[in-house]
């Protein structure tokens, strides 16, 4: 694959009718309810389980079982009053119990649908329906929950469709002429998927076992901890269970099977969480489905990805592997259903993976490393804060506080793996920046998405002559960071930068 092709003519297409295979056909015109058992499938929230868990501990059953039959009459209430209609090319939600909203989303506006099926979901056959919009806040948005499998399929496909036909600036019957809207549809191209990423059984495996899953674990054990904090002691303090009246071929028994449950729900959380994995380019969107038991889709337009984000821990980076994070416009991207990301990406697919996310990222050059008199600030950046902390306890503590000074050595070391991972590459249009002493972080940024450039020097750098470029971009996640450059080199970069938004 050339670096500097351009994909959207190489993307192969082939002639099909009107409606592309797979569509649910139109959206409902009339205004309709949600799913009649909207208001019943999320009655036990789980913002509602911590409450419940102290009503319980307290004896009070009578008072969450009335909490529930309140909510759940609230929530009909509300569902009665809850109706959405897509006409016209507006999407029109009107919800409110005394006071009534009544929110207009156009399609052109419309930046991402995401259907999601939880469990509970897909045993009653419905799924929820996310629409994200263009420069909106949290909130902004609209969540249909839930609807009928159908009908969030047909929704989704129309409001897809007539996105496009607004951006495009075709739409039916705009002539007005009877001849033309009673004429047969033409056939359309509709461009053939192409795979992104795709994880096997065994990937999904080696993704549990080698990232952040790992702290699953943990995270539920401090939930447990903090749950039966209050709790009555099942144990007696005096017990006669404790570690060190255990054989030692009992202890070695429970450290095995801790190891064997600890990877254990890694490996299952990574499963439940992307089983099914497939990330497809259709056209000019990107088609993601994972999960186990709850079902995610998602779909978002190519012109909303503003960067994508490469990470490896010293233990992925062993085994030649990272993940991947698209980094897109919008609020709603943080959330876990709602991200594009790619769990395991073997390095050598790296580059194909970016060139259909970023077109045209493969003509980035090679990564040109920091200079070297920014060893030195690497060094001394991460060995001040030691120092102000070790040098005070080696005094108050002497002598066994001098073992504290042993991490001033270690910090310097940390500060060489900072140094050596620093390095920045700018391409015809795009780019790419890394750094991080353990986790290394790669992101790769086309120059046209930057909304500004700032160039920062402390006094510290301006000494050494060095500078850091700073590309802001739309949407949450890291900002591309060129650290520690010559400061000529950083207003280079900061230059390219702004000339590719005035040229916008």
């Amino acid at each position: 694959m050339a670096g500097d092709a351009d994909l959207t003519d190489q993307r192969p297409v082939h002639t099909t009718a009107s409606t592309p295979p797979g569509k649910a056909g139109p959206a409902p015109r009339g205004p309709r309810r949600l799913h009649p058992l909207s208001p019943l499938l999320d009655v036990f929230d789980r913002n509602l389980l911590a409450p419940g868990v102290l009503a319980l501990g307290s004896g009070g059953l009578r008072v969450l079982v009335a909490a529930l039959v309140a909510v759940a009459l609230f929530r009909i209430l509300a569902w009665s009053r809850r109706t959405y209609v897509l006409h016209d090319d507006v999407l029109r939600v009107t919800s409110g119990v005394l006071s009534r909203n009544e929110q207009l989303v156009p399609c052109d506006r419309v930046q991402q649908v995401n259907l999601v099926q939880k469990l509970r979901h897909r045993l009653v056959g419905v799924a929820s329906l996310r629409i994200e919009v263009a420069g909106g806040g949290r909130g902004s948005g609209v969540e249909l929950e839930v609807l009928a499998m159908a009908d969030a399929v047909a929704l989704r496909e129309s409001l897809l469709a007539a996105k496009a036909e607004a951006v495009s600036g075709h739409v039916d019957g705009a002539s007005g002429d009877p001849a033309q809207v009673e004429q047969a549809p033409e056939p359309q191209w509709v461009p053939t998927p192409w795979p992104v990423a795709r994880l096997s059984a065994r990937q999904l495996v080696v993704a549990g076992l080698t990232g952040s899953e790992l702290l699953v674990l943990f995270a539920f054990a401090a939930s447990g901890l903090q749950l039966l904090g209050d709790a009555p002691r099942l144990i007696p303090s005096g017990s006669d269970l404790e570690v060190e009246r255990l054989p030692p071929l009992a202890v070695g028994l429970l450290v095995v099977a801790f190891v064997l449950v600890w990877l254990g729900s890694a490996v299952a959380t990574s499963v439940f969480r992307d089983a099914g994995y497939a990330l497809d380019l259709v056209g000019d969107e990107l088609h993601l489905e994972r999960g186990l038991l709850d079902r995610k889709e998602a779909v978002l337009p190519l012109a909303r990805v503003q960067a994508v984000q490469l990470t490896a821990n010293p233990l992925r980076r062993a085994l030649g592997v990272a993940s991947a994070r698209v980094q897109s416009a919008g609020a709603g991207t943080d959330q876990e259903d709602r991200r594009v990301s790619i769990p395991l990406l073997s390095t050598v697919d790296a580059p194909a993976a970016l060139e259909l996310l970023l077109p045209g990222s493969t003509a980035v050059p090679p990564l040109t490393r920091a200079p070297a008199v920014a060893r030195r600030r690497a060094v001394v950046r991460a060995t001040w804060p030691v120092l102000v902390v070790a040098a005070p306890v080696a005094v108050l503590a002497f002598p066994t506080g001098l073992a504290a000074l042993l991490a001033i050595p270690l910090a310097a070391g940390f500060g060489e793996l900072s140094y050596r991972a620093m390095g920045y590459a700018v391409g015809p249009a795009h780019l790419m920046a890394t750094r991080g002493a353990l986790v290394r972080r790669t992101v790769v940024v086309p120059l046209v998405r930057g909304q500004s450039a700032r160039v920062r020097s402390s006094p510290l750098q301006r000494r050494l002559g060095l500078a850091t470029c700073i590309v802001d971009i739309a949407g949450p996640g890291r900002r591309p960071t060129v650290l520690d450059v010559r400061h000529a080199t950083a207003a280079d970069i900061q230059a390219r930068v702004m000339a590719s938004v005035g040229g916008r």
